[in-house]
């Protein structure tokens, strides 16, 4: 439920490009794990229209996840993916893959709740939609 939550909440946002979770309808696979999985995790892939950088200050605004590459822990976790996974990747092979350097995998803990999680992106998201309009 708090996935779900989560990622309906990352893909209204208006600064959001992408939202990869297999339980929404706009996931590549939607259909497949609608018949085979029951439920979607806690894993959340999104992406924005922006720079490494910026992307980079996003992750920092952040007060409630962990940066990590690991997404096994009791705790909300984050990864800016091009720091992490994909770290040894050019940029030919990030748009080959297509990974752009605004990727970011939220794994949620059980130890926030949901409210908390939406509340920490929201003050994240505003002030980096506040910059970039200025």
């Amino acid at each position: 439920k708090m996935g779900m939550e989560v990622a309906t909440f990352l893909d209204e946002h208006d600064s959001v490009s992408k939202v990869f979770y297999t339980g929404l309808p706009s996931h590549p696979h939607y259909e497949l794990a609608a018949n085979y999985l029951n439920g979607h995790g806690a894993v959340i892939t999104f992406q924005m229209d922006l720079d490494e950088k910026e992307t980079s200050k996003l992750v920092e605004y952040l007060e409630v996840p962990y940066m990590a590459s690991n997404f096994g822990a009791p705790q909300t976790l984050i990864e800016q993916s091009t720091f992490f996974t994909y770290y040894e990747y050019s940029e030919a092979e990030l748009k080959e893959i297509g990974v752009p350097r605004s990727t970011i995998r939220l794994a949620l803990g059980y130890t926030n709740s949901t409210e908390e999680v939406i509340k920490d992106l929201k003050q994240a998201l505003s002030k980096i939609t506040l910059e970039s309009v200025i």
